[in-house]
């Protein structure tokens, strides 16, 4: 009988307990999705060309839009972005740089650039990034399947959290209009000197940046710019040859990025091109010339947003 009820109040006392909670659902934090838009016009003022009675004017627009994906532990992301551009070079006596050249005797040039990019991190000491791009670069009218050219970069990249310190190493290479592939060493650099100085690259270059608040940026910047173009078949100075435009360019830059628009700056630059080679080739990538420019002044203002 005793064991009788203790067997009862056994079962009583269970079924009178408060359920068991059943663990939460573990829900995976979301991949951060942003996006970059971005445009910028800069006018190179005019400038001569050695051995010629020729100069030179160039405005051109850029413009851009990207998408990036980054883990919610940030130690891997990856882009693909799309960027554009159109460059006007305005000569004035072009006939002189070449026999049978016409005075002014290119149309516009086009530029449609697709790239890559990723990045991981395996620690927080050692990363890994790289990208990859084709692009097709040409005069009005020219054969867009002459025009590509292909070219990319893997980076291998040591970070010091106490100095906020990246160093990168690695290579770079890219194709050519009817001349052999590039390849060369790469060494990157970001150094956040302290809260307000910057040191990073830019492009094929270095950039000095000082942000004495969250409203203005003011920098300091040198580097090195490369294009080519195929010419139209039309063209009366090479019919489908390539034009070369090889610069390095000295320059500041101010910028702002209003409170109001959360994800827009505006940037102000102005600098000095104190470098600058025009080559023209033929269909065959034999040099018809290939002349430096004098230093010229340039000014550019941009846009970008990022949501």
């Amino acid at each position: 009988m005793t064991t009788t009820l203790l067997l009862i109040a056994a079962s009583c006392a269970l079924g009178q307990a408060a359920p068991v909670d059943e663990a939460p659902a573990v829900t995976a934090e979301p991949w951060r999705t942003s996006v970059d838009l971005s445009a910028n016009h800069i006018l190179a003022f005019d400038t001569d060309i050695d051995n010629s009675a020729a100069s030179l004017t160039t405005n051109t627009t850029r413009f851009g839009a990207g998408v990036n994906f980054t883990r919610p532990d940030n130690r891997l992301a990856f882009g693909v972005g799309f960027r554009g551009a159109v460059a006007v070079y305005d000569f004035e006596n072009g006939d002189t740089i070449l026999a049978g050249l016409d005075d002014d005797p290119f149309d516009a040039f086009t530029r449609q650039r697709l790239e890559l990019s990723g990045r991981y991190a395996f620690n927080e000491t050692w990363g890994i990034f790289g990208l990859v791009g084709v692009e097709a670069a040409h005069e009005s009218g020219a054969d867009i399947g002459s025009a590509i050219q292909g070219g990319g970069t893997v980076i291998g990249t040591w970070t010091n959290s106490t100095r906020d310190l990246t160093l990168g190493f690695g290579l770079g290479g890219f194709t050519r209009l009817d001349e052999s592939p590039v390849v060369f060493p790469l060494v990157t650099v970001r150094w956040q000197i302290d809260q307000q100085l910057r040191l990073e690259n830019e492009r094929l270059g270095l950039a000095l940046t000082y942000e004495p608040n969250d409203d203005w940026a003011f920098g300091l910047f040198g580097r090195f710019d490369r294009v080519e173009y195929r010419l139209d078949e039309n063209n009366s100075a090479s019919s489908e040859g390539v034009l070369k435009d090889n610069r390095i360019a000295i320059g500041g830059r101010v910028t702002w990025t209003p409170e109001c628009v959360d994800g827009l700056s505006l940037s102000l630059t102005g600098g000095v091109l104190v470098y600058r080679e025009i080559e023209l080739l033929d269909d065959d990538g034999d040099d018809l010339f290939a002349e430096d420019a004098d230093p010229s002044a340039f000014i550019g203002v941009s846009v970008a947003y990022e949501f």
